[in-house]
């Protein structure tokens, strides 16, 4: 049986980027307000939590795959529009909440950040969010071209093929069952990410909306909206 894989997220209620500019993100050791923080977790006493803010959320299978192709779009939707750069990344953020979590960067109570961590990957810079998207969008670009070697090579070299989780045993319908849960969101798109690859649907792009989707050949859109948007279209162009 194959394990469940349970990802949990922290998204914020106003909206991340109202939530990070009402609190002014600033961390010890980093002098500068940090645009896409991670959001933060369960730790009783920070004002954060207190004002419930965010909440977190287990998403399902479908969900997390949406989450992967909106992720692995982000590269792709700023280079049709540099200038749109914020606006890409915060909607992301705004609807899947923050990649990575305060644990990541090693906080204790006295908000000191660990000396060992990296910090600019888990503080996810404009950057950051950029390179990690583009390189998942490359190996799937060798997939679609049948370079199928070169893909697993460029996936294992360009991606942190190490995932950070727990795996736990629990009775799931009167089974014992192993429930792998990632580190965080990001761990686990990539675990996602692997899953994708090893589908037979195709990654493709949608050509209402420039982002990426993985459905059945015969699905033309990415989604029934952009089904719907493209015969709104069709239906005024005969008018």
């Amino acid at each position: 049986m194959k394990p469940k894989l349970r990802v949990n997220t922290y998204v914020s209620k106003p909206g991340y980027q109202k939530f990070v500019t009402r609190y002014d993100h600033k961390l010890e050791g980093y002098d500068q307000i940090v645009k896409f923080a991670p959001i933060y977790n369960e730790s009783e006493d920070r004002q954060f939590d207190e004002d419930k803010q965010y909440e977190k959320k287990e998403l399902s299978e479908i969900e997390l795959q949406e989450c992967l192709m909106h992720f692995v779009s982000i590269s792709r939707l700023i280079n049709l529009d540099t200038s749109s750069s914020d606006s890409v990344i915060f909607e992301f953020l705004n609807k899947w909440g923050s990649l990575t979590n305060a644990e990541d960067l090693g906080i204790t109570d006295n908000d000191e950040v660990a000396t060992d961590m990296s910090l600019s990957q888990f503080f996810w810079t404009e950057s950051n969010f950029y390179h990690f998207s583009n390189d998942m969008r490359e190996v799937i670009d060798l997939e679609n071209k049948g370079k199928l070697k070169s893909a697993r090579e460029n996936y294992i070299d360009s991606i942190h093929s190490h995932v950070s989780t727990d795996i736990i045993f629990e009775d799931i319908d009167n089974r014992l069952s192993a429930v792998i849960e990632p580190r965080n969101l990001y761990e686990g798109l990539k675990y996602q990410f692997v899953t994708s690859l090893d589908n037979s649907n195709p990654i493709r792009i949608c050509p209402m909306c420039n982002k990426f989707y993985q459905r059945k050949i015969t699905a033309k859109q990415c989604s029934n909206r952009c089904k719907n948007k493209k015969s709104v279209r069709k239906f005024r162009s005969k008018k």
